[in-house]
């Protein structure tokens, strides 16, 4: 193949006893010189065919084996796409994902085989489970109305925050991830959700004018000024930064109740007014409503800010989304995807007794 000469009897037994790298592998032999795979050639036509036979049966075997997986994971693939909310702001990549695991059809429309081998039953996964994560980001991000978020020693650009989301989420829908990229994507993510989580705590804070203790507020801008110089120089996220974001705003919620409600408040108006899961909405300013029907069939004001809320047929207008740090629900109690996935078993044996 490469045009390299040998002496017959010494290439022949480099044929019959080397092996590049592991010794049970499938793979050509190759020029001893320039280590070119040997594909054409009379003299060692047999070992080319067993390589080549070789090749075929395991390519047959990853393709029965993603056979096997296609009844089980596509389905759970296509149940995790239905779950998740705000699907207008990863639609383009979901798209991608329905186009890999739903099978095409031919020109008569019958379907064709699916083929997905393991490698891309993992990407799939991985790439499901960081739009989760970006779904999360941004509803972290959307209640914020102001261009940057200043603490003493650093300023958070969100539009900036925004624009390294839309990076990331363009790098992590690729096919093929190392194990070193898929950790720093993890990373990254962690990262942009915990000075996601301060630009809403600050924004709260000033919104909702709380007096903040000099000390506290020390404490907010420092931790902001480390995720934000860590950013800046690609240094990776250590759990001790991310276990004094969650230490830090759950010091703010209790000593000055930025979020509105405790954990125990939540629980207890949740259980007081005693509906299903679903029936919870906010307005684009992030204060709670309730749907009757578990729908949006009319359109008011926010009695805290007077933004429109509701909507019509079943549609809520824009800015308006469910809540489901209030009760848990993943659609709302009236929608075209409403489904058992919102009830849990216990709760549907106490109300209907099945």
């Amino acid at each position: 193949d490469c045009g390299h000469i040998f002496e017959v009897e010494g290439l022949d037994t480099w044929v019959e006893t080397h092996n590049e790298g592991d010794p049970n592998e499938v793979q050509f032999k190759v020029c001893p010189k320039c280590k070119t795979p040997i594909r054409k050639s009379l003299r060692y036509g047999n070992t080319i065919k067993k390589t080549l036979a070789d090749m075929e049966q395991i390519k047959k075997k990853q393709l029965e084996i993603g056979q096997d997986i296609l009844s089980e994971d596509i389905q759970r693939f296509r149940r995790e796409i239905q779950t998740l909310p705000n699907q207008r702001l990863i639609e383009k990549d979901l798209q991608k994902i329905e186009a890999t695991i739903n099978p095409p059809t031919d020109a008569q429309g019958r379907k064709q085989q699916v083929y997905l081998f393991p490698h891309r039953i993992n990407a799939i996964k991985n790439q499901l489970t960081f739009l989760s994560q970006v779904v999360k980001l941004h509803d972290t991000l959307s209640p914020i109305k102001v261009s940057s978020c200043k603490f003493s020693s650093c300023t958070i650009q969100i539009q900036e925050l925004h624009c390294a989301i839309c990076t990331l989420q363009a790098f992590f829908m690729q096919d093929f991830l190392s194990d070193q990229q898929l950790s720093d994507i993890r990373s990254e993510l962690q990262r942009l959700m915990c000075i996601a989580r301060l630009c809403d705590l600050e924004f709260k804070v000033v919104t909702k004018k709380c007096t903040v203790s000099s000390i506290d507020q020390s404490k907010l801008s420092k931790v902001a000024a480390q995720l934000s110089e860590s950013q800046r120089h690609g240094m990776k996220l250590t759990p001790d930064i991310e276990e004094e974001v969650s230490a830090l705003i759950a010091h703010f919620n209790e000593k000055y109740a930025v979020s509105g409600l405790t954990e125990a408040e939540r629980v207890e108006i949740v259980n007081a007014i005693g509906l299903t899961k679903g029936h919870w909405f906010k307005c684009p300013n992030g204060h709670y409503c309730i749907g009757e029907c578990g729908g949006a069939m009319e359109k008011a004001k926010c009695p805290e800010c007077g933004a429109n809320i509701g909507g019509t047929n079943h549609q809520l207008l824009e800015g308006n989304q469910l809540a489901q740090e209030m009760d848990g629900a993943s659609y709302a109690a009236w929608s075209e995807t409403a489904n058992l996935a919102n009830f849990d078993p216990n709760e549907l044996q106490r109300l209907f007794g099945v």
